[in-house]
């Protein structure tokens, strides 16, 4: 934490950024959640904690180093602004990814946006990232990673009230159909190994 605490505020809020993707990150969505006009900072800092040995490039991928690493920048976002920076960058990947490429992000999108969703008021916004963990919890279903479907729309069952049964009567059947079809399946699977 010391090493990073000497890192330029901008170097700083890259690093926590990074960290709450987890122990491995893409830089492109580093850049696009971090949203400046210098498109080489994102890469200029990275480049800089790599020569540290705080961070190790595969390819397009980067990755903390060491877990202990992870958390250490991680921790540079305060406990109580957490779920504020998850939910902030779940919207902004929403915003900035365009709509025919959510498909292939949607899991990474949907992990930020229920870090956070404490925080969400807006009914509008409650429905649409109900109907995305209902995606990540179909596809997740469709690969067999049945305990994970059932996460998904646990949380998208918990945006949901009563209200929305009449104003949302498809998508609620549909979330709690998927989701009950997962949790019978994870059974079903547990039961068969045993």
């Amino acid at each position: 934490v010391d090493m990073m605490k000497h890192y330029e505020p901008d170097g700083q809020r890259i690093l926590q950024i990074a960290s709450c993707f987890g122990s491995s990150f893409d830089a492109a969505t580093v850049q696009l959640v971090y949203d400046s006009k210098d498109e080489s900072a994102v890469f200029r800092h990275l480049d800089a904690a790599i020569k540290d040995g705080l961070i190790i490039q595969t390819g397009s991928k980067y990755s903390f180093s060491h877990d202990q690493i992870w958390q250490a920048a991680y921790s540079l976002t305060l406990p109580t602004e957490r779920e504020e920076m998850h939910l902030r960058i779940g919207r902004q990947l929403l915003q900035g990814i365009p709509p025919a490429e959510i498909d292939s992000v949607v899991f990474t999108i949907v992990d930020q946006l229920n870090r956070g969703s404490a925080l969400i008021t807006d009914h509008d916004e409650k429905m649409t990232v109900a109907r995305l963990n209902l995606k990540a919890g179909e596809k997740a279903k469709a690969a067999g990673s049945f305990l994970q479907a059932s996460i998904y729309l646990k949380q998208a069952t918990a945006l949901v009230d009563e209200e929305d049964w009449e104003e949302q009567y498809n998508l609620c059947l549909r979330l709690y159909t998927v989701c009950a079809e997962s949790q019978l399946a994870q059974v079903d699977y547990e039961a068969s190994i045993q």
